[in-house]
């Protein structure tokens, strides 16, 4: 007898520890984003019948929702017990509503219900939101309801950033982007470059995207792929470009889409300064006391390099003197040197030809007797510290 009545006493002490610490570590690792709890409702005395909450799942995967909207989960909580159990709210991180109680009260082989309400506005891929729930209960005094899920955007472009890499001059390159749509309203798409110079050097079409491979976006209910093509007429050098989409679902803005490549061909400069990816030279500052003089070699390879000829067409400013050099390297190799040589005479006053801060930077326009390659265009930037300077 003694020995029943000794594991009854142990299972008890066991199941109000087995409480306790459930309680504690929910309070320990979700208390802090929950705020300070009100005081929870009276224990009924000990010897006194009590309640026992029962809640089969205390958190919910909501799935995917669009930013902005609303959403709300149900948690049914049952009282097992034999006194009225008694639930009360404690700190949260959404709107939390009680229905079905009395006076928040659940009796004995009943059941309530408590809803969280919240509207999705992170800026993060996914939301979490909390409500604790305080009770009477001894072996279980505080619950936390936790509801979690994915934040998606009603249309999602991928990349949005598009690099047609290299492309030869003559020649024409595409690629494509991925656009996807979480929304059951069909899309009403148009693409087009935003106001740019040769824009008619660019072309944007558009298909469905199907489910299969490409459907890398489950979720998804439809989606678009936008092919973007760089026909041939661009002169050497990066080009960038931006394509305007509008999916045309309301209350989706449009997105944008960043384009950019380079377009190279027989002609390689090279030099102290000088920048390929801009086709830009960068002298620095020089003194308007003195001659500054500066070389950049134009290599030229390709069937037409023995027979091509370079010619100085434009030069900004005037003050520059630009004078293209004889070829060097053998005929018939694989490729012959062209050196042009800039300089900047001596007398000259201050002046800003960086392109910065309303200043136009210093160009230089040679033309060619190449079949595909009929100009070339060099930006020079430098600043010119003249005898005049304060």
């Amino acid at each position: 007898m003694r020995a029943v009545l000794l594991i009854i006493v142990l299972s008890l002490v066991s199941g109000v520890v087995l409480g306790v610490s459930i309680s504690w570590y929910q309070t320990r690792n979700h208390g802090q984003s929950l705020g300070q709890e009100s005081a929870a409702p009276k224990l009924a005395p000990v010897g006194e019948p009590q309640p026992r909450a029962v809640i089969d799942r205390i958190d919910h995967d909501f799935g995917a929702m669009e930013r902005g909207t609303q959403g709300s989960h149900t948690f049914e909580v049952r009282n097992e017990g034999e006194a009225d159990l008694i639930l009360k709210k404690g700190g949260k991180t959404c709107s939390c509503t009680f229905s079905g109680l009395s006076d928040g009260r659940i009796a004995p082989g009943g059941s309530g219900q408590v809803t969280l309400s919240w509207t999705i506005k992170g800026v993060g891929e996914t939301f979490r939101q909390q409500a604790m729930i305080l009770t009477n209960d001894r072996l279980l005094r505080r619950i936390i309801l936790t509801l979690e899920g994915k934040i998606t955007r009603p249309v999602v472009i991928t990349p949005e950033i598009l690099s047609l890499g290299d492309v030869a001059v003559g020649q024409s390159k595409s690629a494509e982007v991925h656009l996807y749509s979480f929304r059951d309203a069909p899309l009403e798409l148009t693409a087009e470059i935003v106001r740019a110079e040769s824009a008619e050097l660019f072309e944007v079409t558009q298909h469905p995207l199907l489910r299969g491979e490409k459907f890398t976006k489950t979720t998804a209910k439809s989606g678009r792929i936008i092919r973007v093509t760089v026909k041939s007429g661009l002169p050497l050098g990066q080009f960038r470009r931006t394509i305007r989409v509008d999916p045309g679902l309301a209350g989706v803005d449009p997105l944008t889409i960043a384009v950019f490549g380079r377009i190279v061909g027989d002609f390689t400069l090279s030099g102290k300064g000088w920048d390929d990816h801009r086709l830009a030279l960068d002298l620095g500052i020089v003194p308007g006391n003195q001659p500054t003089e500066h070389r950049l070699n134009i290599l030229v390879r390709g069937p037409h390099r023995d027979k091509v000829q370079l010619e100085v067409a434009e030069v900004y400013p005037p003050l520059l003197d630009v004078r293209v050099g004889k070829p060097l390297g053998a005929r018939g190799g694989s490729a012959r040197l062209i050196p042009l040589t800039i300089t900047i005479p001596a007398g000259q006053t201050s002046a800003d030809f960086r392109g910065k801060r309303n200043t136009r930077s210093g160009e230089v326009i040679l033309t060619t007797n190449h079949p595909l390659t009929k100009r070339l265009s060099l930006r020079i930037e430098f600043v010119i510290e003249g005898s005049d300077r304060p």
